[in-house]
């Protein structure tokens, strides 16, 4: 009869588990400012295609995985400092892009739609960090930043074009979510089903 129950409570907790898609593919690092994790990848590709694989493959401890918004000095120099002359990475693809008016704005994450840099007026309401000269072509619709100074760069598609190298990683970033009421109910019920039979063992 135990081994019936125990059988019983190990399939309600591996189904809660498995609701929560906690598929690990690196080893992130958090940044206390924010409480967001970062993560380097390297490797080549077109910016439009890396968003995508990121924004539906990458998952850390249950958090989506989204190409990073920076939003802040802190931010920008959290993720210099931890990434900059760690590996052959020198540029990295960011989460922004620029629509045809040359607005600017974050593409995926939380801040999704939020416009930072608007050309034309060369300013913008969010943060941003620009080099020198920076953004400086028309034809060019997607952010970079170099690692060794925290400078963005506009880039095209391949990562190519206003910026000293080509770009060939990516930073990846993760925010705690508040876990969907459905999952709260299981992990709910899978406790309190613990609780009884292991009360009725107990009595």
């Amino acid at each position: 009869m135990k081994i019936k129950k125990m059988g019983i409570v190990v399939f309600i907790l591996a189904l809660i588990i498995g609701r929560m898609h906690c598929a690990v593919f690196a080893l992130p690092v958090q940044w206390q400012g924010n409480g967001h994790y970062y993560d380097l990848v390297a490797g080549y590709g077109n910016w439009t295609a890396i968003i995508d694989a990121v924004n539906t493959n990458y998952v850390y401890e249950g958090m989506n995985g989204y190409l990073a918004t920076i939003t802040s000095e802190g931010e920008n120099q959290f993720i210099t400092s931890l990434f900059a002359n760690q590996s052959d990475v020198h540029m990295v693809f960011l989460g922004g892009t620029k629509d045809s008016y040359g607005k600017w704005i974050w593409d995926n994450g939380p801040e999704s739609g939020l416009l930072f840099w608007d050309e034309a007026i060369n300013s913008g309401p969010l943060y941003a960090n620009w080099g020198l000269n920076q953004p400086d072509r028309p034809d060019v619709h997607y952010l970079a930043m170099c690692l060794e100074t925290g400078a963005w760069y506009d880039v095209n598609n391949g990562g190519y074009t206003g910026a000293p190298l080509r770009v060939n990683g990516y930073i990846v970033e993760y925010s705690p979510v508040v876990p969907e009421p459905d999952i709260l109910i299981l992990l709910a019920m899978g406790l309190l089903f613990v609780f009884r039979f292991y009360s009725i063992d107990a009595g």
